[in-house]
């Protein structure tokens, strides 16, 4: 019995002295393993973040790395800026073309003109207005904005040059176009825009009349009665028409004027 005991007790001993033997032999690979610039070890070696490398990531990928031009070096590679192109950002853009539109080219003080932007291969933009022969204070709103609206008070009559500048890296080029802003006058709108005025009376008749002026429908005259028309001024032919919708042929009258500027016309149809 006594004999069993010991053997059990040394079968013990040596299992234990097994698994103390085999605990022994285990050992931590990353113990004096340091990775630098944020680096971490696994499994005894490091592991790079951030664009670096080497066996302790001691090592920046953009070492050696020179970029141009304002770019910068990202994970080994250059980010290019303001158009610049090339793995190091050495060559330079397309030269900007500087264009624009204009809604108008004159106008009678006060009055706005609108100006849109064509220009390509441009980071930025700028309008300015010049007056030929003197100077003046014109006020631009969105002076750097591909749309525009360029304001002339009434005393700012003239001639002007609208200028479009475009700018990128590789240079700036300009656009201009000439306007004319016109005086204001004392004339009546009738002047100015060239009108005159008939009053068209018709009497004798129930039915409604279709009004014609240089064959072009105007509007209806219920008769009796009359209306006022505003044509231009010149040659002009008028013609009253009764509706269709009649047994009858319909009754058509025409006349004919010219028609002075602001000069005023009766015409009245008897049926």
């Amino acid at each position: 019995m006594m004999k069993k005991l010991l053997n059990l007790a040394g079968a013990s001993m040596l299992a234990l002295g097994l698994i103390l033997t085999i605990g022994g032999c285990s050992k931590d690979k990353c113990k004096d393993i340091t990775c630098l610039n944020g680096g971490s070890c696994i499994d005894g070696a490091c592991n790079c973040v951030n664009g670096y490398t080497g066996d302790r990531c001691q090592t920046s990928k953009c070492e050696g790395v020179t970029c141009m031009n304002g770019g910068s070096c990202i994970n080994g590679a250059c980010n290019c800026v303001n158009g610049y192109t090339g793995d190091r950002c050495q060559t330079a853009p397309a030269p900007p073309v500087a264009s624009f539109t204009i809604d108008k080219t004159s106008c009678t003080a006060p009055c706005t003109f609108n100006v849109t932007s064509t220009a390509t291969n441009a980071t930025s933009i700028e309008w300015s207005v010049e007056k030929v022969g003197g100077t003046a204070y014109i006020t631009i709103s969105n002076r750097t904005a591909p749309n525009a609206s360029i304001e002339f008070g009434s005393n700012q009559a003239g001639t002007y040059k609208v200028k479009l500048k475009a700018t990128n890296a590789g240079g700036s080029h300009t656009a201009e176009k000439t306007i004319n802003v016109n005086e204001q006058t004392n004339n009546p709108p009738c002047q100015i825009n060239n009108t005159a005025e008939i009053t068209i009376s018709i009497t004798g008749s129930t039915n409604p009349y279709k009004v014609y002026i240089n064959n072009e429908y105007k509007d209806d005259i219920q008769t009796p009665g009359s209306k006022k028309f505003t044509f231009t001024a010149g040659n002009t032919s008028f013609k009253v028409e009764q509706r269709s919708g009649y047994l009858f042929e319909p009754t058509v009258r025409q006349t004919s004027v010219f028609a002075e500027p602001c000069g005023k016309y009766t015409w009245n149809v008897e049926l």
